[in-house]
Parts: structure tokens; sequence; C-alpha cells
């Protein structure tokens, strides 16, 4: 990156270069200077394509990762909880059938309040 800004800088100078030749009414060397310019300017579209490319494939990468971690599963207190700290999932849902459901509240009985329960399959979980 830092040889394109590096590029840029010496366009910047080539330019003022051009500007003053053609102050000076030398026309021949302005478009010696413009042809130079015009390659340089071409080379720096290259190089940028390059950073550009090699950025886009980076940022594919990142996510790639991000997702791969947020897929990983953790087995803890006899439920499952996802890379990001997601969870508690249900261990027979992803087991079964690779569904990451979260657990709830378990509404159904008063002698399990405080358990955990599968809204699908309605597995019930001691997570403490």
């Amino acid at each position: 990156m830092q040889d394109i800004i590096t590029g840029f800088n010496s366009l910047i100078e080539a330019v003022k270069n051009i500007k003053e030749l053609y102050d000076m009414n030398n026309y021949v060397e302005v478009k010696k200077g413009l042809a130079n310019l015009e390659l340089d300017l071409a080379e720096m579209k290259s190089r940028l394509a390059e950073q550009i490319n090699e950025n886009t494939k980076l940022k594919s990468k990142i996510r790639k990762l991000q997702a791969v971690k947020s897929e990983e599963m953790v087995f803890k207190n006899n439920v499952y909880y996802d890379g990001d700290g997601g969870g508690p999932y249900c261990t027979a849902c992803y087991d079964g059938k690779h569904k990451k459901i979260r657990l709830v509240d378990n509404p159904l009985d008063p002698e399990f309040w405080g358990d955990k329960m599968c809204p699908v399959c309605e597995e019930i979980y001691k997570t403490k």
C-alpha cells in the first residue's frame, strides 16, 4: 500500500513539472511529460487493482473465519453453546438434525422450573 501512496506522490510531482514546462512554453517537453504521466498512471491503476483484489480476498477469508467460529459448538453443562457465546442449544436437536434450537425456561411443570426446555422436541435440561 505504501508503494501506491509513493506512486501517487510521484504522479503529483510529475504534474507539477509538466505545468512548469507548459508555463515556460516548452511544449515538446510537455508532450514527453504527458506521455510518461500516462504510462505512470496505467502502472498505478494496475497496482491499485492488485491491492483491491488482495483486499477482497482478505475480507473473504475474514468472513469465512468468522462463520467457522460462530458455527463451532461447545458442549458444556449438558447443552451446546456456539463460538459466539450464544446458547444454550438443545443437544437432541443439534446431534440429531444439526439444528441450533435455543433452549427456553421450562414453563410446563413447576417441579422443573429453573430448568431449560427445548421448544421443538420438549427435552428438559438441567443447566446448573
